[in-house]
């Protein structure tokens, strides 16, 4: 694993207190989000329709909430659920950034009408001296707040794909790790298709007739003979040169078998 995938930021190790920092720094920053876009009045600058900043707080709360599922993925090491939380936190990421961005665009667009209600708001706009303050201080907020909001939502953004690459790195990296470990642990594939004896049916001690021959023409078979029909069958002796019995033809059946000299069996 290279070193940019080591270390989160201020050479703090990803293993475990750097990614215990990157999920706590989110919920504090979504909380911090969430809250500002609820709890704070209308902004001076900028005209915005008014479910926007409601619709953003409620995602960055949600945010906050899904990082909890990724410290119980950490603490537990189990790298599914870290894998579900980094899919459910990217989708709740990419939908904050898409409504602030959205936000600002529609502000930058509306520069005209968040100037007239700054004047309408702030100065009494009969009096001819309040009214020339009015134009120059209501333009410079304008331009302030949108310049504000727009560096804040690149500042993040920066941000949070860095800390998005080191999650995805430390999801890789888990699963890498678990992979090696249940390689080394052979009980934990005990009860699936690593044991190549399975892939043969599981069978493979089964006491069957072996049906190697039946190819051939030439078998052994049992025979269809009752033992006292076997017994009724003529003797027949051994005709070799060892035994005593060794003739060019066999006795007549019921008589005695001759004895031949040395000579005669040589012969």
């Amino acid at each position: 694993m290279a070193k940019v995938r080591e270390y989160v930021c201020c050479a703090l190790p990803m293993i475990n207190a750097g990614i215990y920092f990157t999920l706590i720094w989110q919920i504090i920053a979504a909380l911090v989000v969430g809250v500002l876009a609820l709890a704070t009045p209308d902004i001076v600058g900028a005209a915005t329709p008014a479910f926007c900043h409601v619709v953003l707080g409620i995602i960055c709360l949600v945010c906050a909430a899904i990082q909890v599922i990724g410290l119980i993925g950490i603490a537990k090491e189990k790298a599914g659920l870290f894998r579900r939380y980094l899919a459910l936190h990217t989708l709740s990421m990419l939908a904050a950034f898409a409504v602030a961005a959205a936000w600002i665009v529609w502000g930058g667009l509306k520069l005209d009408d968040a100037k007239s209600e700054c004047r309408e708001t702030f100065y009494d706009t009969s009096d001819s001296d309040q009214a020339s303050q009015a134009n120059t201080l209501c333009n410079v907020f304008a331009y302030v707040d949108i310049g504000i909001m727009a560096g804040l939502w690149v500042w993040m953004a920066i941000m949070q794909g860095y800390l998005y690459f080191v999650l995805h790195s430390y999801s890789s990296q888990q699963v890498e790790d678990h992979a090696k470990y249940d390689a080394l642990n052979e009980s934990a594939r005990a009860f699936n298709d690593a044991i190549p004896m399975k892939t043969r049916g599981g069978d493979a001690y089964n006491p069957r007739p072996s049906t190697d021959t039946e190819a051939y023409g030439h078998r052994r078979q049992d025979s269809g003979l009752s033992m006292s029909d076997v017994m009724s069958q003529p003797v027949h002796q051994p005709l070799d040169t060892v035994s005593e019995y060794s003739r060019r033809s066999p006795p007549p059946v019921g008589t005695a078998a001759p004895r031949y000299s040395d000579e005669e069996r040589r012969r």
